[in-house]
């Protein structure tokens, strides 16, 4: 079915930044990991939309101009499963994604396949199956894959054959509270792991992409930050002394700085940045102002936060319909073009 018989009088309003456990898939992971289940992916048994269905499209009923971008929730499948089970279990779940999308097209309006990202060569074949054989818009990876950094030459085969076949690239946060927030203490307290650790992993991923020269390696490469780019928009000041020649003590690091072709802090605006944001006002206009409406998607995080997921639909709804820094042709961009225009759909643009 075409987006212009769908959009009915309003437009097609896309989240693109939405999370399910496709229920065979959950329930396989349940099979495998027993009653170690909820400690090891402690969002396997809620928010329940994940994988009721019914419960999800209950939730969504009210916004008929409203469809969704779906993607494998959270934690990474190589921090779940050994590398032997996690290839066969991201199949698993990009073919039930793909599934779902078929089977309900007003509902999810594409899938973003998970890859397993420890094993490089394998993430590329399922990179390629994903999108050629069934459909996926897009490929979701994490900010780290078990707690290595992404700006490692054994990904580069991958992060260029996105780029060669303009595959645009989902990132999510990743942190746990085993990582400390104080070098002197075990581990992190008071779930700030989560609550601030996700967005500087964010921003960290950003900061260490540009560093190794990524959009200089591959300058249409089209890669979507989650939570509207994590501390990068609030931290725009700071960007800017990156230009500065002083100040990079390590002589490596002074060298990756030398060898842009630009000034670091060009390169973060390069990155496409989402709204999902829990229903914060002040942060979606930091975002929209750093990043602008040509660089800002559409997304809600659904159906995390507070409600089962309501109220970030709703919230971030009525912070993007009624803010003055969006006209309507920025407002249709953010709901509507900048991700047909991502994930080539460029046809279907209304």
């Amino acid at each position: 079915m075409k987006i212009e018989e769908r959009k009915g009088p309003t437009m097609l309003k896309i989240d693109a930044f939405c999370h399910v456990l496709p229920p065979r898939y959950r329930q396989a992971l349940l099979d495998v990991l027993g009653p170690s289940a909820e400690t090891r992916n402690p969002w396997i048994h809620r928010p329940i939309a994940l994988y009721d269905l019914d419960e999800r499209f209950r939730l969504v009923e009210p916004y008929g101009d409203y469809t969704q971008i779906i993607s494998l929730a959270a934690p990474p499948p190589e921090t779940l499963l050994p590398p032997d089970q996690c290839i066969a279990f991201v199949r698993l779940a990009n073919e039930e994604m793909a599934e779902l999308v078929q089977r309900f097209p007003d509902r999810f309006f594409g899938f973003v396949a998970s890859l397993p990202m420890h094993d490089p060569d394998a993430a590329i074949r399922e990179a390629q199956y994903a999108t050629r054989e069934l459909g996926a818009v897009g490929v979701q990876i994490y900010t780290n894959v078990n707690g290595s950094s992404l700006d490692n030459e054994r990904y580069l085969p991958l992060l260029a054959d996105l780029a060669e076949r303009n595959v645009p690239i989902w990132v999510h946060p990743w942190r746990t509270a085993d990582v400390p927030d104080f070098a002197a203490e075990p581990r992190s307290r008071y779930r700030a792991w989560w609550t601030f650790g996700w967005p500087y992993e964010t921003s960290i991923f950003m900061h260490c992409m540009v560093f190794w020269g990524l959009f200089d390696r591959f300058p249409g490469i089209k890669i979507i930050t989650h939570h509207m780019g994590g501390f990068v928009p609030f931290a725009e000041g700071r960007l800017l002394v990156l230009s500065a020649p002083s100040g990079y003590v390590d002589p490596a690091d002074a060298a990756a700085r030398n060898q842009l072709r630009r000034q670091p802090a060009e390169y973060f605006r390069l990155f496409y940045a989402d709204t999902a944001l829990f229903g914060a006002e002040a942060a979606t206009d930091c975002g929209l102002r750093y990043f602008g409406s040509s660089q800002v998607i559409f997304a809600t995080d659904f159906p995390f936060g507070l409600e089962g997921g309501a109220f970030v639909l709703r919230e971030t709804l009525r912070i993007l319909e009624s803010t003055p820094l969006l006209s309507e042709l920025d407002r249709h961009a953010v709901f509507h073009t900048n991700i047909l225009r991502l994930i080539g759909r460029t046809d279907a643009v209304t």
